[in-house]
């Protein structure tokens, strides 16, 4: 934008109204204590260059001095009040941000995970807000960008995170142009908010860094939604990733079974004797990482299957039928013991979309099947149970996996505090059979269930129920960290062997008892990561698990996952180096996957893999040198893993791959899991596309002239030029006489009369639209 020296404008700040940002907000209040470290040699060292990285451990920091967060949304505005306490001295301060123009940016920046608008790497916003505090108005352009995602390791805890990298420009009360006046990281939580952040003076050395302590309340609850668990058979089209293996959202799971009679003391080192106290413990953090291989009697994997003979030797009986909506979910368990029969366990499901008056989505349970085709004798060999209300002329009762009862526009939801369950009233839908032929004839091969009461082991509800308990973060034996929801699953009836459930005595055919409970830690995009369940008989739901009432079975996944971290180690012209963790149990990967692109996984699919373009990728072990990239450019990278399984039941060998990027772990389908590195290649750097608008030249009373401009909105952005001459007809004859960083005012006394603002990056000036340059 060209001005000339003649032309005199004053430059004022327009008046600004105040809008609200939302119509009787209500999102609650959110408190957040934070320790504050000044010193950067006390930092956790994860805090340098933390854009680098995709996890950081932050557990370790000094606590002098404590900053309490207060943020509070108000129809008008957000207000946010620190206050700041170091040994017994506290200061307090308030101050009001709002949106100049009636929107949500107030709301953006203090709170954004609130409304959704957490930033993907490689992701920018702009951001104007009014800050009111002490009688002064001064206005704020704060620019955003994504640049990492994956965990931090808080002193509450894991928690997954995205980075931000923000950049904030203030114009004062009264003041032309804008000030650079800070550069601050930020860790923010998908449910918590602000976690950690690291402030430093615009182009200075970071000046203190904090990291939260204590969350005292304002979290929001995970969501999981309808696609985060829905089943999808192997053989489904959908599943085949860019190099032909079996991928997301059909998963193949690896996990861990520690066998009967061990007890909860033993499978986390936290030291509790029953289930009640592990899944109430503080924080909601559970550890199923310790020991786990070593004291494990098998190895269980899970996949999908499409419903046929071929799968399942039930095929076409009670429930085992309508393959074209139902699917096989198998569990293979191969128990290290060769003397052990291996067992085949499988559940067979069916989605329903609900409307009125329902309205909600129900993943029903049909029927299923424990050690399958093994003829062995009740409770030895196989048993299994059917609750298809539609297969014949038996009155059975549907039971439900999940009930997904919310709805946002995100779709169909569950979380903390959801119930549903079934009741049994005289049913006939277990069977003592193998593959659907009696075993013999002195065992009943039919039985019902229904309620009853037993002496000593009190009442049966004759229930199948399901509650989400509570959420929390759970480490798996991989290492792996995932958010989770606590399922408990109880069947809790008494078993018949006769259509009338007699309970006379002598002459009744009451068989037995059952009360049993499974809890189930179930993650966004993994489904199940992590099971355990009692016997089938406990006197309490929460209080089984000691030596008296041990565990029956555990199930704690440690793959198929991608790396547990990506780190940029090294970058030239047209290269990049990433190494990579690949977790604490790797016995089940084969090799890895890279992928690259010059926009994100989340935008759209990766153009690049290191299978089709074998190539430009050199490996080393689990580090990898991409070649023949852009001098100057962006690129995003992710690393899969990769898993030949061969099916116990056909012998057939199928590779998997690991989740690929985009697929969501957040409970919010914008966001994804694994995640992203961003690299830039060295050389030449990009130059801004836009150019430079706004621009008032005023005169000094000292002598001299201002000159400001409106800020420019590019990625490539580093500063602006100001170029001058005596002779506006032609691009020539301009001559640079000085700069600013991205402040947007610049003083100076120069001879010439015409004077231009461009906008520079690493790459060179950006256009001059005056000229046609």
């Amino acid at each position: 934008m060209l001005v000339a020296r003649q032309v005199f404008v004053a430059c004022a700040l327009a008046t600004l109204l105040l809008v609200p940002a939302s119509a009787d907000s209500p999102l609650a209040p959110r408190t957040t204590r934070f320790s504050v470290i000044t010193d950067a040699a006390q930092w956790p060292a994860d805090l340098d260059q933390p854009d680098s990285k995709t996890r950081w451990f932050l557990e370790h920091v000094p606590s002098a001095r404590i900053l309490t967060l207060l943020v509070q949304p108000r129809a008008e505005a957000v207000e946010v009040t620190r206050r700041l306490r170091l040994g017994e001295q506290e200061s307090v301060e308030t101050r009001r941000f709002f949106d100049p123009n009636g929107g949500d940016a107030a709301l953006s920046w203090w709170l954004p995970d609130r409304i959704g608008q957490l930033r993907r790497p490689g992701e920018r916003t702009l951001l104007r807000l009014i800050e009111e505090r002490d009688g002064r108005r001064d206005e704020l352009r704060i620019e955003i960008e994504g640049v990492a995602l994956g965990w931090a390791h808080l002193p509450i805890g894991p928690r997954e995170v995205v980075v931000e990298r923000a950049t904030v420009l203030r114009r004062r009360g009264g003041s032309a142009g804008f000030e650079a006046e800070a550069q601050i990281t930020r860790f923010i939580g998908g449910r918590e908010g602000l976690l950690a952040e690291i402030v430093a003076p615009y182009d200075e050395t970071p000046a203190s860094a904090s990291v939260v302590d204590e969350l005292i309340d304002g979290a929001a609850d995970l969501k999981i939604y309808v696609d985060d668990v829905q089943p999808f058979s192997i053989e489904d089209a959908s599943c085949i990733t860019p190099t032909g293996a079996v991928g997301f959202p059909c998963q193949l799971n690896y996990g861990f079974d520690r066998g009967e009679g061990t007890t909860i003391s033993q499978i986390t080192p936290d030291g509790f004797s029953t289930v009640g106290q592990l899944i109430n413990k503080e924080p909601a953090n559970w550890d199923f990482s310790v020991n786990v291989e070593a004291n494990s009697v098998a190895e269980q994997t899970s996949t999908t299957f499409t419903l046929s003979a071929e799968n399942t030797c039930n095929f076409g009986l009670c429930g085992y039928v309508n393959p074209a909506t139902r699917v096989l979910s198998r569990q293979d368990k191969d128990f290290y013991d060769a003397s052990t029969t291996d067992e085949i366990i499988n559940t067979v499901f069916e989605r329903e979309d609900r409307g009125a008056p329902d309205n909600d989505v129900v993943q029903w349970i049909r029927a299923g099947a424990q050690k399958e085709g093994d003829d062995r004798g009740f409770g030895n060999g196989e048993s299994s149970f059917c609750y298809d209300p539609t297969f014949d002329a038996e009155p059975r009762s549907p039971v439900a996996q999940w009930v997904f009862s919310h709805q946002d526009a995100d779709g169909f939801f569950f979380q903390a505090g959801d119930s549903w369950e079934t009741s049994f009233d005289c049913e006939q839908n277990i069977y003592n059979r193998t593959c659907g032929e009696r075993k013999n004839f002195l065992e009943p091969p039919d039985l019902w269930s229904k309620p009853c009461d037993c002496p000593g082991t009190g009442c049966h509800e004759g229930k199948q129920s399901g509650q989400v308990v509570r959420g929390g973060v759970v480490t798996l034996p991989s290492g792996h960290t995932v958010n989770t929801l606590v399922v408990r699953i109880v069947a809790d009836f008494c078993v018949y062997s006769c259509a009338e459930c007699d309970d006379t005595p002598i002459f009744g055919c009451r068989q037995d008892e059952v009360r049993k409970v499974v809890y189930l830690w179930v993650a966004p995009g993994f489904n199940t990561v992590a099971r355990i369940q009692s016997d089938k008989l406990v006197a309490n739901i929460d209080t089984w698990g000691d030596a008296t009432e041990p565990l029956e079975e555990t199930d704690f996944k440690f793959g198929l996952y991608p790396p547990l971290t990506i780190e940029s180690t090294a970058t030239t012209d047209d290269s990049v180096s990433l190494t990579w963790d690949p977790g604490q149990d790797t016995r089940r990967i084969d090799d890895f996957v890279v992928y690259w692109d010059a926009d994100s996984g989340a935008v759209s699919d990766y153009a690049l893999n290191s299978v089709t373009h074998a190539a430009d990728v050199t490996f080393d072990g689990t580090s990898a040198t991409i070649a023949n990239l852009a001098a100057g450019t962006e690129y995003f990278f992710t690393v899969t893993s990769r898993s030949t399984h061969v099916d116990m039941k056909t012998g057939v060998p199928t590779q998997h791959e690991s989740l690929l990027y985009p697929s969501q772990v957040f409970g919010d389908p914008d966001h994804v899991y694994p995640i992203e590195i961003l690299a830039t290649t060295s050389g030449q750097g990009c130059a801004p596309s836009t150019e430079v608008t706004g621009l008032v030249l005023s005169k000094q009373s000292s002598g001299g002239i201002e000159l400001c401009w409106q800020p420019v909105d590019d990625p490539c952005l580093s500063g602006y030029d100001i170029v001058a001459s005596d002779d506006a007809s032609s691009a020539a004859g301009w001559t640079t006489i000085g700069g600013t960083g991205l402040e947007t005012c610049w003083t100076g006394d120069p001879a010439e009369t015409f004077f231009l603002v461009i906008a520079r990056g690493a790459g060179g000036q950006g256009p001059w639209n005056h000229f046609g340059r």
